[in-house]
């Protein structure tokens, strides 16, 4: 009888332990439980982080390329309007040149002109004194 009311303590001591164990356990359980919440909400929170600069990079690079493809509109019409006057300056020095040549070759009939013209009056002053010679040998 001793025994089995030594028995029964131990029992009591145990099944005391066990509920103090059985205590801690569902304790350990909460705090883990409340650990994997809050880790959970890090990671959502870091996930909804994540998203946010990638959106924002997105908006980013979108605001880029639309920066690059109006500079590239700007510089398509920038190269085409230097094809223009560079068309225009070609078409004009064009006309220069040949306004030259006609000029040039004005120039070289005028020369020619006026050589002749030279030619000429010297045979009619040769012409004319021969004339005055005549004349002053018949007198």
């Amino acid at each position: 009888m001793e025994r089995q009311l030594e028995l029964e303590g131990e029992l009591k001591r145990e099944r005391k332990k066990n509920s103090t164990l059985q205590a801690l356990i569902e304790e350990m359980k909460k705090e883990v439980s409340d650990l994997r919440q809050t880790h959970q909400g890090e990671l959502q929170l870091k996930d909804l982080q994540m998203a946010r600069k990638e959106r924002e990079h997105t908006e980013a690079n979108g605001e880029t390329m639309r920066m690059l493809t109006s500079t590239r509109e700007q510089l398509q019409g920038a190269k085409f309007e230097i094809q223009k006057l560079n068309d225009e300056l070609i078409e004009r020095t064009q006309i220069s040149k040949r306004k030259v040549r006609d000029l040039e070759a004005r120039m070289s009939r005028m020369e020619e002109c006026d050589d002749q013209r030279d030619k000429e009056e010297q045979e009619m002053f040769k012409d004319f004194r021969q004339r005055l010679r005549n004349l002053a040998l018949m007198r």
